[in-house]
């Protein structure tokens, strides 16, 4: 290049000042869409945040409840357990109930490769 084509290129904008001054002057022109574009926007995002934090709220609102609900029925199961338990020891004499308590067996573990193969072969 010649000095006075570097000097040329100088003094006119190049094509990122070109494309910028036209946007700005587009978005001067147009203030008022794009304020409008950006309000939209803004509630848009809101109103989304606001209902994903109020359902997970109402989930654990919920979830809460149902862990009490759970805690008293099974509160119930012990206690009717308990009852059972003690009328059938009451039925039988002392040395049977803990004969019978000799015979049961807590059931066989099996290895977990047994397991992991019994799972593979259910999913194929």
């Amino acid at each position: 290049m010649t000095d006075k084509n570097i000097v040329k290129a100088a003094k006119t904008p190049d094509q990122l000042l070109k494309t910028l001054t036209t946007s700005f002057q587009w978005s001067r022109a147009h203030s008022q869409l794009v304020v409008g574009a950006v309000v939209v926007f803004f509630l848009v995002g809101g109103g989304v945040s606001l209902y994903d934090y109020l359902r997970k709220h109402k989930e654990i609102e919920l979830q809460e409840k149902y862990y009490t609900l759970e805690r008293i029925i099974l509160d119930k199961k012990k206690e009717f357990a308990k009852a059972n338990s003690k009328d059938s020891e009451k039925e039988l004499p002392q040395n049977d109930a803990q004969e019978k308590q000799k015979q049961i067996k807590p059931p066989a573990k099996q290895p977990q490769n047994l397991l992991s193969l019994r799972i593979i072969k259910r999913l194929f």
